[in-house]
């Protein structure tokens, strides 16, 4: 079993949908790498869903959206806005023509 960076005795459940996405992505070798706190159940709104935080990134399960991860400057402003701003993630990220996201 593998532990965050952050604390080598700690160990966290990944929720089932996150961690097959998660899985999909590589698992611990992703670029999310490992999670860093439990997952937690979160709302906006009337949608309800599951976050969890890893080392590079933040993955957000609903039934209606889907699970999809955010990062870097994304999720810096989804962390500055907030959940009930900004609503659950409904893609993932994908490059741009002029090299951002």
């Amino acid at each position: 079993m593998e532990t965050s960076q952050e604390d080598k005795n700690t160990a966290y459940i990944i929720d089932s949908n996150i961690y097959v996405y998660w899985n999909k992505l590589g698992g611990p070798k992703s670029y999310l790498g490992l999670p860093t706190v439990a997952a937690k159940n979160v709302q906006s709104g009337n949608l309800k869903g599951i976050q969890q935080n890893f080392q590079n990134g933040t993955v957000f399960y609903s039934s209606k959206t889907g699970t999809r991860a955010i990062r870097g400057a994304i999720k810096t402003q989804f962390e500055h806005y907030g959940l009930n701003k900004t609503g659950f993630p409904t893609s993932d990220e994908t490059k741009s023509a002029a090299n951002g996201v």
